[in-house]
């Protein structure tokens, strides 16, 4: 949350709020963003971008999707991010889950997991 000044770059966070107050300047690649202050500079929203009346937002901007109230601005270079891009890249996908089940089954039990045809773990 800023409330007050910040000059930073934030990489691969979950969220960012601007305060009424508040003033961002600096690059941000972000899940999810409530401006209700002033942002400048290179922001990416990989879901959602929420510009609240009292928001000012300029430089190049790319979300995921956008919501802007009445009185909200924007200025600068807009671009709606691809699906793809829109996805947060550190949360590992659900086949990924599902993939290392048996072995995060193993760990926490200490035997050794089943494979999928029923039977116990190979061995030669």
């Amino acid at each position: 949350m800023v409330e007050g000044e910040v000059e930073a770059d934030l990489a691969d966070s979950l969220s960012l709020e601007v305060g009424e107050g508040g003033r961002f300047k600096g690059t941000a690649v972000i899940d999810n963003a409530d401006i209700a202050g002033r942002f400048e500079g290179e922001l990416t929203v990989r879901k959602r971008l929420y510009v609240r009346a009292t928001g000012d937002v300029h430089g190049t901007i790319r979300y995921g999707q956008l919501q802007i109230e009445q009185g909200g601005r924007l200025g600068g270079t807009l671009e709606e991010l691809a699906e793809s891009e829109a996805r947060p890249s550190r949360r590992p996908s659900r086949a990924a889950e599902t993939a290392d089940a048996p072995r995060l089954k193993e760990a926490a039990s200490g035997r050794p997991a089943r494979t999928a045809d029923g039977g116990g773990p190979q061995r030669a």
